[in-house]
């Protein structure tokens, strides 16, 4: 038996009923409309589409490509832990402030000085700056040791100015609890040192030495 091009053996027909070929077409309809509205039910693998409602997930999705958020907000953040974390608006402002500029100068006297060839360990970030007057280099060097300079882990190289009256300056930045150390060559005498925490809280460097 043949109907609208497909073929069914008499034992695809139950003794004592009629098939209809109007019956038949009418459940491929049905199924067809079920099908459709499963495939609508589900989220696609690949293309286009907008998922309504919340969802949650039991693991954290993976963005292989990144993840836009088309201008929405991300909420419900926890404070950062590990270096890759993401930090909120208010554990910003709760913990980060601009530069409070320069500490006081500090040179080769005086008894809370910073002194050159001396190993300071920062408590908080900040930036490191020195300076001596020509004829002098100025060297920063900055490590997780307590001896940056024997490590040689050098950050900034500041040679002697090409005439008199001019400086030779470096700055480095310093991450909390890293190590840095001034050295000056070339004749330069004694250099001026300045601390710019970059986090309010903390104290100034602390010499090793």
């Amino acid at each position: 038996m043949t109907i609208t091009g497909q073929t069914f053996a008499n034992s695809d027909v139950v003794a004592g009923q009629k098939f209809y070929a109007s019956n038949y077409l009418a459940l491929i309809a049905q199924m067809q409309a079920l099908n459709d509205e499963l495939v609508a039910e589900c989220v696609a693998l690949a293309g286009n589409q907008t998922i309504a409602g919340i969802k949650t997930f039991s693991s954290a999705p993976v963005f292989s490509a990144g993840a836009n958020m088309g201008s929405a907000k991300i909420t419900n953040v926890l404070d950062p832990a590990a270096n890759q974390d993401a930090a909120t608006k208010k554990w910003v402002e709760d913990n980060v402030t601009p530069p409070e500029g320069g500490a006081p100068t500090k040179n080769d006297s005086g008894s809370d000085a910073m002194l050159k060839a001396h190993a300071y360990k920062a408590q908080t970030a900040g930036f490191v700056s020195a300076y001596v007057i020509y004829a002098g280099t100025v060297q920063i060097y900055v490590d997780n040791t307590t001896n940056p300079a024997g490590a040689g882990d050098k950050i900034a190289d500041q040679g002697a100015p090409s005439s008199n009256g001019h400086y030779a300056t470096a700055t480095a930045f310093v991450p909390k609890d890293y190590y840095f150390e001034i050295t000056v060559g070339g004749g330069g005498g004694t250099p001026t040192i300045y601390w710019t925490p970059l986090v309010s809280s903390g104290g100034a460097p602390i010499d090793q030495d």
